[in-house]
């Protein structure tokens, strides 16, 4: 876990809110890629359906212990809480290079897609969960304060992750008119 949240805050400052979903993204990919069973490990992690989707409070203790330890930096600005690791961070935490493979792609996601984006992004996007997944996403999206707003701004959610190249025409095309 430790390792994750430095290797995907480690080239610049990203939300904690982004990072709490990109350290559910890489859990539900390792998951899928290793053949575990997800609800399993997000149990372990403590992740929770909460206001704003997949929250952990273990994970937001990791990240103080992290700070505490030098090993990522926390810039509270505003409302708003950035992280970032350190050179210090990476040098205590390697990744293999097939947990790299995920931390790259989740670190993509949090890099170029905005704290909403990426929750709009794991909320609906139908190539993230399998029809055998799909209580996945509705307990994950139970407690959601935010929700509707996100399904009543899909057109433009949908264009910014295009724009960003985060998904393709099929996918947007599943999201705005599959069964989600």
């Amino acid at each position: 876990m430790d390792a994750a949240i430095v290797n995907i805050a480690s080239n610049k400052y990203i939300s904690k809110l982004s990072l709490q979903k990109g350290i559910f993204f890489y859990l539900l990919s390792l998951s899928h890629r290793e053949g575990y069973n997800f609800m399993e490990i997000a149990n372990l992690i403590g992740f929770e359906p909460y206001k704003l989707g997949p929250f952990s409070e273990f994970v937001d203790g990791e990240i103080e212990t992290l700070e505490g330890y030098g090993y990522i930096s926390v810039d509270k600005h505003n409302s708003t809480v950035l992280i970032k690791s350190n050179k210090k961070g990476l040098d205590n935490f390697k990744l293999d290079k097939n947990n790299m493979e995920i931390i790259k792609n989740v670190k993509f996601l949090v890099e170029t897609l905005d704290p909403m984006e990426i929750t709009f992004f794991i909320y609906f996007n139908p190539n993230i969960y399998s029809s055998e997944d799909g209580g996945i996403r509705n307990f994950f999206t139970s407690n959601s304060e935010i929700k509707d707003k996100l399904e009543a701004k899909k057109e433009y959610y949908v264009k910014q992750l295009l724009k960003k190249k985060v998904i393709d025409e099929n996918t947007a095309n599943l999201i705005l008119y599959g069964n989600n």
